[in-house]
């Protein structure tokens, strides 16, 4: 079954490198990796049930009496996958959403650890000071200001960009000598779309309101054009665009923990409750 193994290929690798982390339990640093790798075993879950029903349609496969007798489950799935446009998609959507969303509150665990409340404070006014610079010149009263402030200023960093956090985590680790092994200004490029195409596909079903964008990652020519769903060339056989994502994503994210390795312990938030 072609697409469910090369997503087999890669999930070895993911479990892999899951086992030989050597962070503690319920840290962050490791709980990430963990997430991404739940995300990947459903996107696996979902191809291979797709490419088994059509094994089943043609007539390849062969069931016990027990089976046969009572196939609600085994009609189910057929009817499911018969016209799999739409779960396949949804199946797609699940692993971009789930590994940005895992990666987001990672980012976020980090850098209320990690970062001084002097950063912590300049990333949450950070739209306030863009405002204050647009209106740069104007006479305007100090209680205006004041509104300005707390209308334009986030409360908690979960509200500040996910880029902007990265950014700030990899700099803070350069003040104190250590060396990113990747390049940051990239990295900052492909988080930034990313998030944009976890916004389309959160907020309208993966249709994109903006001005025109064209990105290139690996082979992929990604774009992105005002009303319209954000399409990427060459558009693969393969589910291998998600998986490319969901790796490059995760070689970030290790970039990223290596600049804070000797950390004891960061942990998850709530774990507690978990």
């Amino acid at each position: 079954m072609k697409k469910s193994d090369s997503i087999l290929k890669i999930l070895t690798e993911v479990e892999s490198l899951y086992k030989i982390l050597t962070f503690p339990e319920n840290d962050i640093r490791r709980d990430f990796h963990g997430m991404v790798l739940s995300a990947l075993q459903s996107f696996y879950c979902g191809y291979i049930a797709s490419e088994l029903s059509q094994k089943i349609a043609d007539g390849k496969v062969a069931f016990d009496d027990e089976l046969i007798e009572n196939k609600t489950h085994i009609d189910k799935l057929l009817k499911t996958y018969e016209k799999s446009d739409g779960t396949i998609y949804s199946i797609n959507r699940h692993l971009i959403l789930t590994c940005w969303t895992s990666f987001e509150v990672s980012l976020t665990t980090l850098s209320e650890a990690l970062l001084p409340d002097t950063e912590k404070e300049s990333l949450s006014l950070n739209e306030y000071v863009t405002a204050c610079k647009i209106l740069k010149g104007e006479k305007i009263k100090d209680e205006t200001l004041q509104k300005l402030k707390d209308t334009f200023s986030k409360k908690h960093l979960t509200h500040i960009e996910v880029w902007r956090k990265f950014n700030a985590l990899v700099k803070n680790a350069e003040k104190a000598g250590k060396t990113y092994s990747r390049v940051r200004q990239d990295d900052i490029l492909f988080l930034q779309m990313y998030g944009t195409m976890r916004n389309s596909l959160m907020h309208s079903n993966g249709i994109y309101f903006g001005r025109y964008i064209k990105y290139l990652f690996n082979d992929y020519e990604i774009e992105f054009q005002n009303g319209k769903t954000f399409g990427y060339k060459p558009a693969e056989e393969l589910p291998k665009f998600y998986t490319d994502l969901m790796y490059h994503l995760s070689n970030i994210y290790l970039a990223l923990t290596d600049l804070y390795y000797e950390i004891d312990f960061i942990s998850y938030p709530d774990t507690e409750t978990i």
